[in-house]
Formats: C-alpha cells, sequence, structure tokens
C-alpha cells in the first residue's frame, strides 16, 4: 500500500517539473544539466576486486543528488530514464553480455515498491540494445545497522549478502557484465558484487553508477 502511494504521490506532485529547480517542461532543464559536476576521474573506491573499469558520472550533489533522492524516495519512477541517459551520453561503457543490477533485499523492494537501480539498468539497457538480468540477490537485510561498524567489518558482512541467483545455470552465465549502482560511496558494496559475480565465473566485470558520494 505504501508503495502504491509514494507512485502516486510521484504522478501527481512531480510531473514534468525539474527535480532540481522545479521549473516546468522536463525532468531535468538545461540550465541544471549546464550544473551538473561531471565525474571526470574516476573515484578511488575500496573495491578489492579486479575491474574491467569503473564509469561515474557526477558528485553526489546538486541536480544529479535530487534526481537520485526523487527516484529513489519520492516514487518519480520517470527519472530512471534521465538517469540512463546521461549514463550514456556522458560515460564511455563498454560492449557486454547484459547489465546487472545491484540488488535490493526482498523485504527492502517490497517497502518501496520497485529496485531504483533495476530501473536505471532496464532504461540503460534499452538504450544500449543489451539486455538486463538480475544475477545477484541480496540474502540480509538491516544495512543501516551494517554502515555502523567498522569498514573492515563491513566489507566482511557485505561479502556474505550477495550470493548468485540460484535460478540460474552457472553454465549459462554471461561471460561480460556491466554492473549497474545509483550511489557508490566506500566501494564495498561494488566490491561484495564484484566478488560474487566473479567468483561464479563472471572474469569480466565493468561498473557503472550515476554518482559518486562521500
Amino acid at each position: 500500500m505504501w508503495s502504491i502511494f509514494r507512485k502516486l504521490v510521484g504522478l501527481i506532485f512531480y510531473p514534468d517539473v525539474c527535480v532540481y529547480c522545479g521549473a516546468l517542461g522536463s525532468l531535468l532543464c538545461s540550465n541544471c544539466y549546464e550544473a551538473i559536476e561531471w565525474s571526470l576521474l574516476p573515484p578511488k573506491l575500496d573495491i578489492n576486486q579486479p575491474i574491467a573499469s569503473l564509469e561515474v558520472v557526477s558528485m553526489y550533489n546538486g541536480p544529479i543528488k535530487s534526481l537520485i533522492q526523487k527516484l529513489k524516495f519520492y516514487g518519480v519512477i520517470d527519472v530512471a530514464q534521465v538517469g540512463a541517459e546521461l549514463m550514456y551520453q556522458s560515460l564511455n561503457l563498454p560492449k557486454v553480455d547484459c547489465l546487472v543490477p545491484v540488488p535490493m533485499h526482498p523485504k527492502r523492494l517490497s517497502q518501496r515498491g520497485y529496485n531504483q537501480t533495476y530501473l536505471l539498468a532496464k532504461a540503460l539497457g534499452k538504450i544500449m540494445d543489451t539486455p538486463v538480468a538480475n544475477i545477484l540477490l541480496r540474502t540480509e537485510y538491516g544495512l543501516s545497522q551494517v554502515e555502523k561498524i567498522s569498514r573492515p567489518q563491513r566489507t566482511q558482512v557485505l561479502t556474505r549478502q550477495f550470493v548468485i541467483n540460484p535460478s540460474l545455470q552457472t553454465s549459462k552465465l554471461p561471460k561480460s557484465v556491466l554492473l549497474i549502482d545509483d550511489v557508490v560511496t566506500t566501494g564495498t558494496t561494488l566490491s561484495a558484487c564484484v566478488k560474487a559475480l566473479q567468483t561464479a565465473g563472471i572474469s569480466v566485470v565493468h561498473v557503472a553508477t550515476l554518482a559518486h558520494g562521500y
């Protein structure tokens, strides 16, 4: 019920209005597009696994921060298309077998009603003409508690939280993937996802996110 209410709120109070300045006409107006603080270099992250590439659109501030918050917390799911277009236009995205969204625990998914990273991946996949696969599952709930512990402990806990979807045959997994997330902070979540993918035999893992926040 709550997820449906949030979606209705998004439709009623956030029609084609710029997510940052409120100007009518589009979800991201030209002025706010120009205000994006583009990330020119990949951030230094705590990713212990070898990755083929890391691409980030922007710092987690200004228009990008507002876009992500509207998508995650206010049910404005149409901005996923805007985010995907920004990723496609500004990043050097590789050709891969499929896109893989960072998964959400089923309980959190039920509360929110959707996984914003899946919406991003789905929209980006259409632009790139590349399939999207829910290869990863999240097995434990309660990241708010995980975030309060030390980084080494967080890494250890997160490593247990991501597994390969048991409904998939290991022999049919793709050889190369592009892992999609909305915001990356320390990189420990992405590192855990990459480890799960590579342990399953997916040797080439690229990473792309909308924002990097401290």
